[in-house]
């Protein structure tokens, strides 16, 4: 039953095993783990690593092209400029024509059978396709979305029609790109983030690393909880601080109180700082509680 249901399809006891609330107890039993690891070797593991290994490829090109092989060129010949910049364009070439329209032919087939079979999930008042629904997709459309936004203002594109650079081969630094470069920048920095979570879910290759991965997301909404809570205790003193009457340097106003008790908290004062504040007695007690 851990494997197959009454109709012969996949069960869902491991699925429903993880949204237990001792979830990684359960699955680092014997049992549940045996399971996983059959399924795991005999019918996900070539598929997921196939998956996996694509994605790495794309986010390794994306990384050549945005965040190494376009940083300080200046100090490079002409010659090696312009290799550079043919290298870059290929490798953007191959995220468009091959990452973007990979993900958007994945994105529709999906969609496109759901809304067939009458699958959909309500987010919202909307009714979406319910491969659309889940995280990880939701990550990945935004991937898409990013590839797309940058398609369409990469400024390789628009300096090729630019008359002053017509003799630069694949010049991305010209007036009529001016314009796109904040937009095309804080895409790619999304883009750039959605391959990494997308990424990120290889953990589950080991049961342990799985199950930690599984704990470490259990805890964040305590972690949250937490910060909240800590974030209201120092605006609540730094407030009350303000209202003493003291010339303390770094409780001047409200923002100035609130990043000195945030840099106390995180232990980023000086000692000596401290031995400051001794003229203030009322600011002492406060620091202290």
């Amino acid at each position: 039953h851990l494997l197959e249901d009454d109709t012969g399809h996949f069960s869902q006891a491991l699925a429903n095993l993880t949204e237990h609330q001792d979830a990684v107890r359960l699955l680092i039993h014997p049992v549940p783990a045996l399971v996983m690891d059959l399924v795991w070797s005999g019918v996900a593991r070539a598929k997921f690593l196939v998956g996996k290994v694509w994605i790495l490829v794309n986010l390794s090109i994306f990384m050549l092209s945005q965040c190494i092989l376009n940083r300080h060129q200046d100090e490079l010949s002409d010659n090696m400029r312009e290799s550079i910049r043919i290298i870059i364009f290929c490798c953007r070439c191959f995220i468009y024509f091959f990452g973007m329209t990979g993900l958007i032919g994945i994105h529709v087939q999906r969609a496109l059978l759901d809304l067939q079979g009458g699958h959909t999930a309500k987010v919202g008042q909307m009714s979406v396709p319910e491969s659309q629904a889940k995280p990880q997709a939701v990550v990945s459309l935004t991937l898409t979305t990013s590839l797309i936004i940058m398609f369409i203002t990469e400024p390789v594109l628009f300096c090729m029609g630019s008359k002053l650079h017509r003799g630069v081969l694949f010049n991305n630094d010209c007036e009529a790109a001016d314009g796109l470069m904040g937009m095309y920048s804080t895409f790619s920095m999304i883009a750039m983030m959605c391959y990494y979570v997308l990424v990120a879910d290889i953990c589950i290759i080991s049961t342990k690393v799985c199950a930690f991965a599984l704990l470490i997301s259990r805890t964040c909404a305590d972690l949250a909880l937490n910060l909240l809570m800590l974030i209201v205790a120092i605006i609540a003193f730094a407030a009350g601080v303000c209202t003493l009457d003291q010339e303390a340097t770094g409780f001047d106003n409200l923002p100035d109180s609130i990043l000195m008790l945030l840099k106390m908290t995180l232990g980023m004062v000086h000692s000596e700082t401290y031995s400051k504040f001794g003229d203030h007695p009322m600011l002492m007690v406060t620091l202290v509680v």
